[in-house]
């Protein structure tokens, strides 16, 4: 039904209208200016702040000798921050990947859709076209989860790094926790990891480990094993062969050691007290 002066009855705008063919080159213009990827770099300097203090941390402890008192408030904290570091980055790539997506779709509909005027209103008013906030919030919603992003930055190595020397402080021969880590491939004993040297049957001091197998040895034994001949694992029921350019410093390994003795070191002092008193 039209009215006297012959326009629509009802003239009611749809929520969401094409963008004019002016719009749609400034929608354009302005996003050719969005960059294309996000690089890491953007966040590397500040994550390696926060690894550098924590190593510092832990190099005071050790030459302090006060490993058994690890600030866990602080490395705790160091942790968080990485974590949020690493969660923008991935949110910040994850909002280009479907900005981009939902613009793409958003020109096609555009150009595709009819001029927006008195004659195409009942048109518009029955099939709204879509608009740019909805279609850029169905693509967030259905592709990025708080799931997904947990699932990427758990797989960062330098905060699986900060996590597992977090975990050795508190218990270091626990295996850890962190089903990804190498820690999986150690000798583990009666549901504790071996702090001592497949070969020397000493404590590791500096040990080094197999890229191929994961498996840690004390450096000097297992070189003069190698050059021996003898190139297998010397770990019971590994079937790899090693070279030397196989072996790489575990400092991971190292730490545990050190924790373990410093923890050695406060009980005796303890009993020490606990007798002359």
């Amino acid at each position: 039904m039209e009215t006297l002066d012959g326009l629509p009855d009802d003239l009611r705008v749809p929520e969401s209208i094409p963008l004019t063919k002016l719009l749609l080159n400034k929608f354009q213009r302005e996003a050719s200016q969005l960059p294309s990827t996000a690089s890491k770099s953007d966040i590397d300097s500040d994550i390696e702040t926060v690894i550098r203090d924590v190593d510092t941390y832990i190099d005071t402890l050790v030459n302090e000798e006060r490993l058994s008192e690890a600030n866990f408030d602080y490395i705790d904290t160091c942790i968080q921050v990485v974590e949020r570091l690493y969660e923008a980055y991935q949110l910040k790539v994850a909002y280009m990947k479907l900005t981009k997506a939902a613009m793409d779709d958003i020109r096609q509909v555009a150009n595709e859709a009819a001029d927006f005027n008195l004659n195409s209103l009942k048109q518009f008013q029955k099939n709204p076209p879509l608009g740019f906030d909805l279609t850029l919030n169905s693509y967030y919603s259905s592709i990025v989860t708080e799931e997904s992003i947990t699932k990427t930055v758990n797989k960062e190595p330098k905060l699986q790094r900060l996590r597992n020397i977090r975990s050795i402080l508190e218990n270091p021969e626990d295996p850890l926790p962190d089903h990804d880590s190498l820690d999986d491939e150690l000798a583990v004993s009666g549901g504790k990891v071996s702090l001592k040297d497949p070969l020397s049957l000493q404590f590791l001091e500096n040990p080094v480990r197999s890229r191929k197998c994961g498996h840690t040895y004390e450096n000097r034994p297992i070189l003069l094993q190698l050059r021996n001949g003898v190139t297998h694992c010397p770990i019971s029921g590994c079937h790899f062969d090693l070279l030397v350019s196989d072996l790489v410093p575990d400092s991971l390994m190292k730490l545990r050691v050190q924790v373990f003795k410093a923890r050695q070191l406060q009980k005796r002092r303890l009993t020490k007290l606990e007798t002359v008193m």
